[in-house]
Formats: C-alpha cells, structure tokens, sequence
C-alpha cells in the first residue's frame, strides 16, 4: 500500500522543523553579532553610517535565496507528482473466503485510483511563490541600486 497525502505531509513537517529551527539560530546569532559589533563602534566613538551596511553586495543574498526557494519548489513539485502518478492502486477489492482465511483475488477489469492525489503536488508552488518573489525583489534592488 503506498504513502497517502497525511504521510506525505506529516514527513515534509517534520524535516522542515529542524531545518527552521536551524535558521533563525543562524540568523539570531547573526543579527546578535551586528549589534555586537555596532556597540563596540559607538563605544569606541567611532561614526558609522547604517546606509554603508545595505551594499550591493547584501543584495546577492536575495538572488541566492530565491534561485534556493525556486529549485526547491520545482524538485518538490516533481517529486510530489511522481509520487503521485506511480502510487495507482486498486479502487476496491474482491475478497474471496478460503479454508485459511481472505484471499485476494485480481481481476484486469478492477478500476485504479491514486493513493495519493496529483493536486498534492500543487504544495511544490509555495516555495516556487517564495522564489519568485526573491528573485523580483533581487531585481528591483539592483534596478534601485543603478538609479534606473
């Protein structure tokens, strides 16, 4: 019998909380670091400007997260659908009594149903929207950044 939708759903779930919970400590200990390091500046009277932070540079950072958030989506989308379109199993089945108990019995002419539904893999679109949506903002900055 293959994986239904809730399995599915129950396992992406549960990879993707360690893996959110691994990210805002990255990210915490990251901001944590900034503000360490701006409280050394002023400390020290030294001037910095919050403007010279926002570089170029950081807006890389967006166009990696957005081609991250497209793959990603496009491979779940994929996976979700291959899942899907090989998990065919009987619609029902014809149970026949033996001396030891059911047996199963197989006919060529018993429908076949998804045991998993292929609209699953419509959930490979929201990391796809999350991707595009980083990649416009990626393009928007550099448009801003050139005074275009």
């Amino acid at each position: 019998m293959g994986m239904g939708a809730p399995e599915i759903i129950m396992i992406l779930v549960f990879v993707s909380i360690p893996v959110f919970i691994v990210t805002m400590t990255f990210s915490f200990l990251r901001y944590r670091g900034k503000q360490k390091e701006r409280l050394a500046a002023i400390e020290r009277g030294i001037a910095f400007s919050p403007m010279a932070e926002a570089s170029a540079g950081e807006t890389r950072i967006y166009l990696l997260r957005g081609l991250i958030w497209l793959c990603v989506g496009i491979a779940l989308t994929l996976a979700l659908l291959g899942i899907s379109l090989t998990s065919k199993q009987p619609a029902y089945q014809i149970l026949t009594a033996t001396i030891d108990g059911a047996e199963r019995e197989t006919a060529n002419n018993i429908p076949m149903e998804y045991a998993v539904p292929p609209s699953v893999s419509f959930l490979g679109f929201i990391p796809i929207g999350i991707g595009i949506a980083y990649l416009s903002f990626h393009r928007m900055e550099m448009r801003r950044a050139k005074g275009v």
